[in-house]
């Protein structure tokens, strides 16, 4: 169960530190996406959270 927290806060970090800065500066909007807009930007912000999890978990960390 600790490893899904991890991989949902990896997740969850990426995808904020992505994006804040250009909702920020107004390049884009996350309020008006479709779920398709979601789905396309959340998908690989998974992945990386999820390998980037288990990097750490087999160094150790």
């Amino acid at each position: 169960m600790a490893a899904v927290r991890a991989r949902v806060f990896n997740t969850a970090t990426v995808l904020v530190a992505a994006n804040a800065p250009m909702t920020l500066l107004k390049v884009t909007g996350p309020r008006t996406w479709s779920a398709a807009d979601w789905a396309s930007d959340i998908v690989p912000h998974l992945g990386y959270g999820i390998t980037a999890g288990a990097v750490l978990r087999a160094l150790g960390a």
